[in-house]
């Protein structure tokens, strides 16, 4: 029964981050996850954590980690790639 302004200002209050970058953080780590856990695409994992845009996901990854994810998935990935 809260307005959206009133909830963000309070999760932002409790956590520190605002709700859609808890839920970035959440998205990213997944993917950080299966890229260096499984055998999928790039593009099978960015829309497995919940992106529906490619090139937005690439965008945000690099922004968030400095890398893009195939190189990420060279970086650390424990002989599943």
């Amino acid at each position: 029964s809260l307005s959206r302004r009133t909830f963000n200002r309070r999760f932002k209050g409790v956590t520190g981050i605002t709700p859609l970058d808890f839920v970035h953080h959440a998205r990213l780590q997944a993917s950080q996850n299966l890229l260096m856990f499984t055998n999928r695409s790039v593009e099978e994992i960015c829309y497995d954590v919940g992106y529906n845009d490619i090139g937005a996901f690439y965008k945000l990854f690099r922004r968030h980690l400095g890398i893009s994810p195939s190189k990420f998935r060279k970086q650390f990935a424990a002989g599943c790639a």
